[in-house]
């Protein structure tokens, strides 16, 4: 009877960790395709900037090149702020699946101790 519990409790808790890294992965890309169509518009907005900046080009001073190299380095450094999220994220998930794991073998190792002492206890009778 127990070991038929012990596999359905493991089938339920796999079951529910496939469920949660579909979650977690529907999410992300949900968040992706946001973020590459909020991208879009910032392009969009920042051609129209610089259209407007090249009219005013004259007025202000501010060479062209100067200003296409800083939108530059900006979309350098978001890329990798993204990625560093990205990155955290996916730490993240691995160490909750190492905790998980780690709580598994303890649990693991509880079974294993029980199941000695009561081994050491048949034997003495």
């Amino acid at each position: 009877m127990m070991p038929k519990l012990r596999n359905l409790h493991q089938s339920i808790i796999n079951n529910l960790d496939i469920l949660q890294t579909r979650k977690d992965q529907l999410i992300e890309d949900h968040e992706q395709e946001l973020l590459r169509q909020f991208r879009s518009r910032i392009v969009e907005y920042e051609d129209k900037l610089r259209r407007e900046q090249t009219k005013q080009e004259d007025e202000s001073g501010i060479p062209r090149a100067w200003v296409e190299r800083t939108a530059m380095f900006a979309r350098d450094v978001d890329k990798h702020k993204e990625q560093a999220i990205r990155l955290d994220r996916i730490n993240e998930a691995l160490s909750q699946r190492v905790d998980k794991y780690k709580s598994e073998c303890k649990m693991r190792e509880d079974d294993r101790e029980y199941l000695v002492r009561q081994m050491v206890n048949l034997a003495k009778e």
